[in-house]
């Protein structure tokens, strides 16, 4: 049975912010720093990376995410 996690989206244009990923399939996470679009100031945020070549982008500290992978 598949293990879903629910995350804050960094994408921004959905109608929630949620994203439930089957973390199963993650198999390299990463922080990097963006410019936030509204502000222009930057902020961190972490990628999730699953073996499909498939990649999203969270709003959770690395800690967070952390957290919700183990």
């Amino acid at each position: 049975m598949a293990t879903f996690r629910k995350f804050k989206n960094s994408f921004k244009g959905n109608i929630t912010e949620d994203i439930w990923i089957n973390i199963d399939h993650i198999v390299t996470v990463f922080e990097s720093l963006d410019a936030d679009p509204e502000t222009n100031e930057m902020k961190p945020s972490v990628t999730l990376f699953s073996k499909e070549g498939m990649n999203w982008q969270v709003d959770e500290p690395m800690s967070e995410v952390q957290k919700k992978l183990i």
